[in-house]
Order: structure tokens, then C-alpha cells, then sequence
């Protein structure tokens, strides 16, 4: 697995985040499994998730770990969702109103103001006592749960407690005078209590316990940032490369050639909007010649028989968009693992994909409607035929790249 660490997702554009959105989307265009994990607490990190369009499954925050709340999804807290007094007056501009809670009686608000709409949605409530002190202040998480409290003594806040969605306590931290925090108390909602002196010590363990599973995890991030550098070094973890925000030439792909091992014939199958017909007809060559595994490499909008092939257990779907099918990365990459290429077109982009399989001498076969069968290019290992002749290319085609039984 893959995994992108930065220190925070930023509210607006900058190069920072945009080379970190553009490495995001670039994997996932590759279909890179890819983990953003954030360091800092942000507790808007769904909102700017969306915002950005960053699938939620492939993003979280250390906290989430802590507060045991990754993978928690729930609508945002409207403001009339609050427990207000009865006559609770809220102004035009959603900034004032009054809670009744014990003595704790007026109430400031803050929100979250969506991008698309007027909706404004519970960011933070500050609480105050009848002589108008502040006592505490609630914090939401755009999931629609309190996830901090502060709790504030003459202006100044002495303990911040962090919680599940359910209300129960995960992470209490206490500061000294100063307002400085030099205690971090962990709490696995089971009353047992894990004590650490500094939060490089609890990134540490979150950051370790995270990644457990994963015995060959590799770490990048984008720029300079000694909090990353910090953490890293204290993990015991190696960045497998660090991104700059000026790098134009960074790719994830590899070089077609230093293929993937794998056992048995691996057939990609690259289809357009053309007949199922042709299609069939790969599929069935495909398993005739003994394939162990197959890639359908399709585009968007796929017809019904392409969308039952995905039932079939031995076929992978993968899907392209138009403007990548001519990028030699994303090829480099789709066909890293491949023995043996079958088109099932005669129209671009698709016929762009023959010069790139010669290029890296991938066995290729093209079904087409043309009558003729004949080498793709002298030299080459590659047919261009019709249906009825298809099983008999791929034999020769697997024949010449050494590859039939």
C-alpha cells in the first residue's frame, strides 16, 4: 500500500496542496492503492475531502485512530439540532443564541458553510456562565459529532478531552500555565489508560498501530516538513520519496519490461464502444489458450454483456478514461503484468495502443473486421485479423514471444 503523509489538508489552493491532490488523482487514474494519512487534528477533513473530491475511504487523520471514528460517515449538525431553551432566539447571521445547560447559558456559535449552499452547519460552541465567562468550547466534527471539548479557566484552557461519535472519551490532554500541554492520556474505551509526555509519543504509536498490518508499507510525502521528518524518524520509517511541489517529472509508473512476477498467462483485453461480438470472442480465445488471469481495459459506460463479464471471477475490470488511453504511463502501468494483448477495435484511441505494445514487443492480437490477416509489423509479434482466425493468431503470437505450453 501506498501511503501519502502530509501534515494537513489546506481550506485553499496551495502548491502544497495542489501537487497533493495532482499525485492523488494520478494514482487513482492508475488505480494505486493510496492512503492519505493526516497528522494534524481536522476536524473539517470530510467537508475538505469532499470539497476536493477526494474519495473518503482513501483519506484519514491520526485522530480518526485515536478517537476511533475512521471510517465513521454521518451527516454534518444542523444548527436547530442543538438543545436550545425554549424561547431561543437565532439571529440572521447564525452567530448567537442561547443553550440551557446548567449554568452554563449563553451560547457563540461557529460554522461550517458549505461550498454549493447557503446550508451552514455546527462548527463550535462556545459556552459562558451567567456573568458571561467562557466555560467551555464544543468543537464538531464535520460528521456531525462533539469531537473536542476545551475547558477553559479565567481565559485560559487548562484540559481538552477528544471523544468517539458516541460521546465517550478517547483522548484527554492536560496544559500547564503557560497553556502549554505536557500530558496526553489515551483512553481504548475499555477504562484502560495509556499515558504519553509529548505528541510526537502519541503520533508515534498511532502512526505504528496503523500501519501494523502492512509489512511493506511505502511512505511519501510532498515538500519540506520537519513534523513529517520528526514522526518518520520516530516510527523507524523510511520515506520511499519525498515530492517536491516543482517536480514535473516525478512518475509512479514503472518502465514497461521490469515486469511483475506472476504465474500463469496474464491476457489484458482492451475493448472501445465496438461490438460485444469481437469481445466474446477474446474471452473465449483467451481461456483456450490456457489464461490464468484476465484484464478487461475499458472505458466508461459499458455495455450489459461487458458489465456481466465483471462477474466472472477470472476477470479483472479496469477502467480508463478517454484522455489517458494515449498516456505511455498509464499503459506502462496497465500492462505492467500482461503476456498477451487483445484490441477489440479498428478506431482510436485504441489503434494508438498497437504502436505502444509493439514498442515494448508485447504480444499483440487485434480482432478486426478486416478480411486480411497478416504481422502487424515485420519483426513483430503481432496479428491482425478477423474472428474466425483469432485462435489460430493467438497461437502463433504466443509461439513466437516463447510463451505457449
Amino acid at each position: 500500500m501506498k501511503y501519502l503523509l502530509i501534515e494537513a489538508l489546506h481550506p485553499q489552493i496551495d502548491d502544497v496542496t495542489e501537487k497533493i491532490l495532482d499525485v492523488y488523482r494520478r494514482l487513482k487514474e492508475q488505480r494505486e492503492p493510496i492512503n492519505i494519512i493526516v497528522v494534524d487534528y481536522q476536524p473539517e477533513l470530510t467537508k475538505l475531502a469532499q470539497d476536493y473530491r477526494i474519495d473518503l475511504d482513501d483519506i484519514w487523520q491520526l485522530a480518526d485512530i485515536v478517537q476511533r471514528t475512521k471510517g465513521y460517515r454521518h451527516e454534518p449538525r444542523w444548527f436547530w439540532d442543538l438543545p436550545r431553551a425554549p424561547k431561543t432566539e437565532l439571529y440572521s447571521d447564525f452567530t448567537w443564541g442561547e443553550i440551557k445547560a446548567g449554568s452554563l447559558r449563553l451560547a457563540w456559535f461557529d460554522y461550517f458553510e458549505h461550498i454549493s449552499t447557503a446550508w451552514r452547519f455546527v462548527r463550535q460552541v462556545k459556552y459562558y456562565n451567567r456573568r458571561e465567562e467562557p466555560r467551555m468550547i464544543a468543537e464538531y466534527d464535520y460528521r456531525g459529532f462533539v469531537s473536542r471539548q476545551k475547558m477553559v479557566r479565567n481565559e485560559a484552557v487548562y484540559q481538552a478531552d477528544y471523544f468517539d461519535e458516541t460521546g465517550l472519551e478517547a483522548l484527554t490532554v492536560l496544559y500547564n500555565q503557560d497553556q502549554q500541554p505536557y500530558l496526553w492520556l489515551r483512553r481504548d474505551g475499555m477504562r484502560n489508560t495509556t499515558a504519553y509526555p509529548s505528541q510526537l509519543a502519541l503520533q508515534t504509536a498511532v502512526l505504528t498501530e496503523a500501519l501494523q498490518l502492512d509489512d511493506r508499507p511505502e511512505m511519501y510525502t510532498v515538500g519540506e516538513s520537519q513534523l513529517i521528518d520528526d514522526l518518520m524518524a520516530s516510527a523507524s520509517l523510511t520515506l520511499t520519496a519525498r515530492i517536491d511541489v516543482t517536480d514535473t517529472t516525478w512518475q509512479w509508473v514503472p518502465e514497461r519490461g521490469v515486469q511483475p512476477a506472476h504465474d500463469g498467462l496474464v491476457v489484458t483485453i482492451m475493448t472501445h464502444s465496438d461490438s460485444d461480438e469481437r469481445l466474446k470472442a477474446a474471452v473465449t480465445a483467451a481461456k483456450t489458450a490456457g489464461a490464468t488471469q484476465i484484464h478487461l481495459l475499458r472505458m466508461f459506460n459499458p455495455t450489459d454483456y461487458q458489465t456481466a463479464l465483471v462477474a466472472d471471477d477470472m476477470i479483472d475490470d479496469h477502467v480508463v478514461e478517454w484522455t489517458l488511453w494515449s498516456e505511455k504511463e498509464v499503459l506502462a502501468y496497465e500492462l505492467a503484468d500482461t503476456d498477451l494483448l487483445l484490441t477489440v477495435s479498428d478506431s482510436n484511441p485504441v489503434g494508438g495502443i498497437y504502436a505502444y505494445a509493439m514498442a515494448v514487443k508485447l504480444p499483440v492480437v487485434n480482432i478486426s473486421n478486416d478480411a486480411q490477416s497478416r504481422p502487424y509489423l515485420d519483426g513483430m509479434t503481432g496479428q491482425r485479423v478477423p474472428i474466425e482466425r483469432l485462435s489460430h493468431a493467438v497461437d502463433v503470437v504466443l509461439q513466437q514471444a516463447n510463451l505457449a505450453d
